[in-house]
């Protein structure tokens, strides 16, 4: 059981750079939003995100013991007044939903943990704020594979781990989904 639990946190080597990540993502939440509750959550939302992203390119893996426990805790908005219950439970379920037909779609080209996390950002975002940042992940995720099959790092079969897109993603739209979300409807209409 250590044995397990040792495997889910970074190799040492891997901390100064995730710490350094933090701390950039923090200053980001920051600046933008000032010292608040949201920020506050915001820096809890950006630590384990990074925690994920670094697993998922480690092992390929997104773990429930992580994800699952995050997903609850992204009702702490919720309860903090800073998100209505019904925008997470309507985003969770929307990405949830969406995500979860792209698995059986995908056959084995997008994992459960993705489905997962996918949910879980739809708690912590709310639906609009996560549509923008399933949206920039797979804008990404395809810039990305793109760029490593132009490259021949990767061949068309090979997999891209998802989660660190879905994770900045997930980022952008913590930080600025609001104001994205305005600035194209605003736009359109």
């Amino acid at each position: 059981m250590q044995e397990e639990l040792h495997e889910l946190f970074p190799a040492r080597t891997a901390l100064v750079p995730l710490a350094v990540l933090w701390l950039l993502s923090v200053i980001g939440i920051l600046f933008f939003g000032g010292v608040t509750l949201r920020s506050l959550c915001g820096s809890l939302f950006s630590a384990v995100l990074l925690w994920l992203s670094y697993l998922d390119l480690r092992d390929g893996m997104l773990y429930d013991v992580i994800t699952l426990p995050f997903a609850v805790f992204g009702f702490v908005p919720v309860l903090a007044g800073l998100l209505s219950l019904r925008e997470a439970l309507i985003g969770g379920t929307l990405c949830g939903v969406l995500f979860y037909c792209l698995y059986i779609a995908a056959r084995d080209g997008l994992g459960g943990g993705d489905v997962k996390l996918a949910a879980t950002l739809g708690v912590w975002l709310g639906w609009e704020s996560a549509l923008i940042a399933v949206w920039i992940a797979f804008m990404l995720g395809g810039i990305a594979a793109v760029f490593l099959l132009a490259t021949g790092r990767k061949k068309r079969r090979d997999g891209i781990p998802f989660g660190p897109f879905l994770a900045a993603g997930g980022y952008v739209a913590f930080v600025a989904g609001a104001q994205i979300w305005q600035l194209y409807w605003g736009g359109v209409l």
